[in-house]
């Protein structure tokens, strides 16, 4: 599993995440891939702005985690032309 310790900062996650979108966009012919994360999951921000995914908002404190509630992010990415 790409969470696992053992294989944090290998790119894993960059592969997965390149053939994805490749996937989604060449073969299933999608418009647009979308995701949400937790605010504090900064290598996830840094992954999906890598990939050119874009901002699209914030949900102000919905996810509860160790005692606090915190904000989550929703990105985008549409097919390039």
């Amino acid at each position: 599993m790409i969470a696992d310790k053992s294989c944090q900062g290998k790119g894993y996650s960059d592969i997965c995440t390149k053939y994805m979108l490749s996937y989604s966009f060449e073969q299933l012919n999608l418009n647009r891939i979308e995701l949400s994360f937790l605010e504090i999951n900064h290598r996830a921000l840094s992954l999906y702005l890598k990939h050119s995914f874009e901002n699209e908002g914030v949900l102000r404190k919905v996810q509860y985690k160790n005692g606090t509630y915190i904000d989550v992010v929703l990105m985008a990415k549409f097919k390039e032309k």
